[in-house]
């Protein structure tokens, strides 16, 4: 009887790593505008938006379009002024219609870089994004896109006796809600695991339902996996934004 060569149990570790996400500014010039749109209306000195600006639309039917290449985006504003007003807006990606978002009509007290869209995950590629102002004022502040699918894995042969892989951990970071505001994204199918707003997602073509995850990796092999994806010229935009004072 022919043996076969069999590998120790458990001597192929897969390792994973967080791909990069960069921000997109309301002010990068990727970005159309289309319509009333006023960049930079309120002085912001110590950046409670995201590098300290801010676009406004206060016209109904105002249009912002972005492409990107990658499987995830998330849209981000503010709520610069106390007050009462509409502030619905749509959100499309490659000409289907994907969201509304709907916050409460008052504002309490100013509010920033507050999550206003961020659909399922998507097929790796090249989108388009059409965020539309349906309301009396909006202020849009940045985008975050996820360059490519939402982990990287390796598999790599290690000696049996380091084939025991770090726990897995996971971990989820959002804006906070609005003080005192609820809002609420529509959309068709089903829900995310974890979300300030009420939702419900529509399923995109080739797109997965799975929400990015950052998961532990074997601590002497992290550089060698994401060495290629740091370049110098990303990293003025990989720098996460300062914090929400």
């Amino acid at each position: 009887m022919r043996s076969r060569d069999m590998e120790a149990p458990g001597s192929m570790v897969e390792a994973r790593t967080t791909l990069p996400q960069i921000y997109v500014d309301d002010s990068d010039p990727g970005i159309q505008y289309h319509g009333s749109w006023i960049h930079s209306p309120i002085s912001d000195p110590e950046n409670f938006n995201y590098a300290g600006s801010v676009t406004f639309s206060n016209t109904s039917g105002d249009t912002a379009t972005y492409t990107f290449t990658g499987t995830q985006i998330g849209v981000f504003g503010a709520f610069e002024i106390a007050g009462t007003f509409d502030m619905h807006s749509s959100y499309s990606i490659d000409g289907e219609s994907v969201a509304n978002f709907i916050p409460a009509s008052t504002v309490v007290k100013p509010a920033y870089r507050q999550k206003f869209f961020a659909p399922p995950t998507l097929a790796d590629g090249e989108h388009t994004l059409v965020i539309t102002n349906l309301g009396q004022e909006m202020w849009f502040d940045y985008v975050l896109v996820t360059l490519t699918s939402s982990t990287m894995s390796s598999t790599i042969s290690v000696a049996s006796e380091l084939s025991q892989a770090p726990p897995s951990t996971s971990s989820t970071t959002q804006a906070a809600s609005p003080p005192n505001m609820q809002a609420t994204t529509s959309f068709a199918g089903s829900p995310p695991p974890d979300t300030h707003l009420s939702t419900m997602y529509r399923s995109l073509p080739g797109a997965s339902s799975s929400q990015p995850s950052t998961t532990s990796s074997i601590s002497n092999i992290a550089s060698t996996l994401t060495s290629s994806l740091t370049t110098a010229s990303l990293w003025s935009r990989l720098h996460p934004p300062d914090s929400t004072p």
